[in-house]
């Protein structure tokens, strides 16, 4: 009697198991969940600037308030020569930045 019962439990595990397995299975191909839409990207618009070094800080912040994601800063070099040694130092900066375009209506 007591290996008809172990018989029985051992059935009904199997059964168990193969149904979760086919559930999961069928899941991960797509027949119980639909595939998510995939959204678009967001239409960008670019700005470009030339600043002047000392007035970097100034232009990032009166960006940041516009909204705008700087992505690229670039130095525009110039080379000074005193006392007989060349350097070069920052003349100006481009910068680079991106936000969204808002959705027309």
């Amino acid at each position: 009697m007591a290996t008809a019962t172990v018989s029985r439990r051992g059935r009904w595990l199997g059964v168990v198991v193969l149904l979760g397995a086919a559930t999961a299975a069928y899941a991960q191909f797509g027949g119980a969940v639909q595939p998510a839409k995939v959204a678009e990207p967001p239409v960008m618009e670019f700005t470009e600037q030339e600043v002047l070094a000392n007035q970097l800080i100034q232009t990032l912040n009166d960006l940041s308030k516009q909204h705008w994601e700087v992505f690229q800063i670039v130095p525009a070099w110039a080379v000074r020569n005193q006392n007989g040694e060349a350097e070069l130092v920052p003349r100006a900066y481009e910068v680079f930045g991106r936000r969204p375009v808002a959705p027309q209506k």
